[in-house]
């Protein structure tokens, strides 16, 4: 309660500070799959990675601090997680829902947008794993209830351009999301796998008057 209350005296701080404010939604879709040496090591010899459709979306808070910098709170959705193949035998998808604060720092040259920050991501159900067979047969249910991690600690980073559209700004970006913790929970599974996902994303944002 504590922290919760801490954010909101720090958003509310910086609203009353801020240049401009807009409020804005986006969504994007991309790939998505495991890093780390632990996760090499086991697809080696027998498998490769392979495409798995990562998609999210949520709602943010622009805040303008200064005409070239601005910070923006996010809640996002996202859907990733990671795949692996055994040519000719068939693909395994490890996949999980989350719950995403994310606090970037932009720095506005004109339509571009250079983004970076932190972000949380707190496990939404069990996650799932799924086998799918290259006759077309497949398998598939829920992870233990322990075997995932809770929550991951992650940063993201992109690239975005905004161009202005009568009332509203019309948004496109390319973000990444790095995980730096392991998709799965260490006292089930001692191998770290780090989710990377890069989605291409697109939104509106309604500045607000002043």
């Amino acid at each position: 309660r504590r922290v919760l209350v801490v954010v909101v005296l720090f958003l509310v701080g910086t609203l009353a500070f801020s240049l401009d404010v807009a409020i804005g939604a986006n969504a994007g879709a991309g790939h998505s799959m495991f890093l780390g040496g632990d996760y090499t090591d086991y697809i080696e010899g027998w498998g490769k990675r392979a495409f798995f459709f990562a998609y999210g979306g949520g709602v943010f808070v622009s805040l303008g601090l200064m005409e070239v910098i601005a910070i923006q709170p996010e809640l996002l959705y996202l859907h990733i997680g990671g795949a692996d193949k055994e040519e000719g035998v068939a693909t395994e998808y490890y996949i999980s829902n989350y719950a995403a604060p994310v606090l970037l720092i932009k720095l506005r040259l004109g339509m571009l947008n250079l983004f970076a920050g932190p972000a949380v991501l707190f496990q939404l159900g069990t996650g799932e794993g799924k086998v799918k067979f290259e006759d077309g047969s497949e398998l598939s249910g829920d992870f233990d209830e322990e075997a995932l991690a809770s929550m991951l600690f992650a940063a993201t980073a992109g690239v975005g351009f905004q161009r202005p559209l009568g009332s509203v700004n019309l948004v496109a970006e390319v973000r990444a999301f790095y995980s730096f913790s392991g998709f799965f929970n260490e006292d089930y599974e001692p191998s770290v796998w780090n989710p990377l996902s890069i989605m291409a994303m697109v939104g509106v944002s309604v500045p607000l008057p002043r």
